[in-house]
């Protein structure tokens, strides 16, 4: 070979190195709204999956249509029981808009982690479940804004309040169509049709106790500790059940403007022991015929009375130093 033949070999070896270097290939060209329904009407729950190879043909601009995407995770070495739970809620958004006619250009799709890594990266997914919502880039409605995401965690994970989040970003109202779980309706009928049988065989047993002033006066007790304990705090608030830790646990929170769950039984405890002990002396004591045993007793509700309000004032000094008051303890 002359050494022009082989300067000529080497110019165009180079020239194809260059271009190997520099080149891209084509991007997919993206699908249209017909091409999309196309393909969700064969699809299961009309949803269109995505992955690695497609979500750039589908999701890349320009668009006629908008996009709901759920990113999901179903591998068994992530567990996102989350996802499991709203796949089906999903499929229940997904068919009740197919049942309403598919009313403007809204196309839900699905992506799982499992064949859409990188699409994952695209769109910054940090965590699973997770939805945008994409407008589209074509149309009347073409809009260039950034994707909307539903917070799962301030909406939770049923449909319902999907299908708002929908309206929100759709402008289209939606219903869902859940359909009739007829087990759930048995047992219900079973439940009130029991119910009812017993409350007719029992009516009289029932009446004597709605009758009943001591039911009544000892129902109304058991509200008054309960209350007085702090219950309904609890219920608002829902402190943790103990302070400190397993070596050096706390059952009594210090200040008045704060309480442990142990502390409402404690406390309901001492409030019990208290009014059962100062009812039975005002009521049983007074019945009992023998001397010695009628002294006896009201020593022993004497002595429960007087060590159960030693405790609960010492807990009122434990909650607060500057409590002064003080029985025994």
């Amino acid at each position: 070979m002359s050494r022009r033949s082989r300067s000529l070999l080497s110019l165009v070896l180079l020239q194809l190195l260059l271009a190997l270097q520099f080149w891209q290939p084509a991007p997919a060209s993206a699908a249209t709204l017909e091409e999309v329904r196309a393909i969700t009407a064969t699809a299961k729950d009309n949803i269109l999956v995505l992955n690695d190879k497609n979500f750039p043909k589908y999701v890349e601009e320009p668009r006629d249509y908008s996009l709901i995407i759920i990113f999901s995770v179903h591998s068994n070495a992530f567990k996102c029981e989350p996802c499991e739970r709203f796949e089906s809620e999903y499929r229940l958004v997904t068919s009740s808009w197919e049942k309403m006619g598919n009313p403007n250009e809204l196309v839900f799709a699905y992506v799982d982690f499992g064949d859409g890594r990188h699409s994952f990266g695209k769109m910054s997914i940090t965590s699973a479940p997770a939805g945008l919502y994409l407008p589209p880039t074509l149309g009347p409605n073409a809009s260039k804004a950034d994707p909307i995401g539903y917070d799962f965690n301030r909406h939770g994970l049923i449909a319902e309040q999907f299908a708002e989040f929908v309206r929100k970003v759709n402008g289209i109202e939606m219903t869902i169509y859940r359909p009739i779980d007829w087990v759930k309706r048995g047992i219900t009928a079973a439940v009130i049709i029991t119910s009812l049988v017993a409350f007719k065989l029992m009516f009289k047993h029932i009446l004597v106790v709605i009758r009943s002033v001591r039911a009544w006066s000892s129902l109304t007790l058991v509200i008054i500790l309960m209350m007085t304990s702090g219950f309904m705090w609890n219920q608002i608030r829902h402190p943790p059940y103990m302070g400190g830790s397993a070596s050096h646990p706390e059952y009594i929170a210090p200040g008045f403007q704060t309480q442990f769950g142990v502390e409402t039984q404690i406390m309901a405890v001492l409030y019990a022991a208290c009014a059962f002990a100062t009812v039975s002396l005002v009521t049983r004591v007074p019945k009992i015929r023998d001397g010695m045993t009628q002294r006896v007793v009201a020593f022993v509700w004497l002595l429960v009375l007087v060590v159960g309000y030693s405790l609960i004032m010492m807990t009122f000094r434990k909650k607060n130093g500057s409590y002064p008051f003080k029985l025994l303890f």
